[in-house]
């Protein structure tokens, strides 16, 4: 019947509860050594992955999928994680205490900390997906783009020198981030 379809694009958005994006904020503050694992569902959030790694010290370790999330010379990323991934990765994977999990799912979780090693906030878009592959506190379901703005305000070094995180080309080290 005419008139009762619309062709119209319906956006939709979800977002967690402002306390939820709090409390990830607040796990990461706690934190000195934060690593950051980008899959595919961190596409499109490249720019505010690599301002996150910046507040937070914190190197970006990149799943299979998530191999285009931010370029590879980014002085952000150690590069990739898993059966094919790079020494850099691994180490800042086994020696974090903070870990952000940011659209991935990839099986190769037995590269990422231990469970117990390191505090963990995951977002998602799909909420089955929280806590799959490695213990959360905080799941934060949405999109990463949407999520990451609305995280990294709250984000800050704390008034400490953070751990730098091992880079990717080197045995050398990140700056820390600045002092209050």
């Amino acid at each position: 019947m005419p008139g009762h379809l619309s062709l119209a694009p319906q956006p939709f958005t979800v977002a967690p509860p402002d306390e939820q994006v709090r409390a990830a904020a607040e796990i990461f503050d706690a934190c000195e050594r934060v690593t950051i694992c980008a899959g595919a569902g961190a596409r499109g959030a490249g720019d505010l992955l690599e301002q996150v790694a910046e507040v937070l010290g914190a190197p970006i370790a990149k799943a299979g999928l998530g191999k285009d999330c931010v370029p590879d010379d980014s002085p952000y990323t150690t590069g990739g994680m898993g059966l094919i991934g790079v020494p850099a990765s691994h180490e800042a994977l086994e020696t974090c205490d903070g870990f952000l999990i940011v659209g991935s799912s990839t099986p190769y979780y037995e590269f990422w900390p231990e469970p117990g090693q390191a505090r963990g906030v995951q977002i998602d878009l799909n909420a089955d997906r929280i806590a799959m592959r490695h213990p959360v506190e905080v799941g934060l379901v949405g999109h990463a783009r949407g999520v990451l703005e609305r995280l990294l305000p709250l984000l800050g070094p704390g008034g400490r020198t953070r751990t730098p995180a091992p880079s990717a080309g080197t045995s050398a080290t990140r700056p820390t981030s600045p002092t209050s």
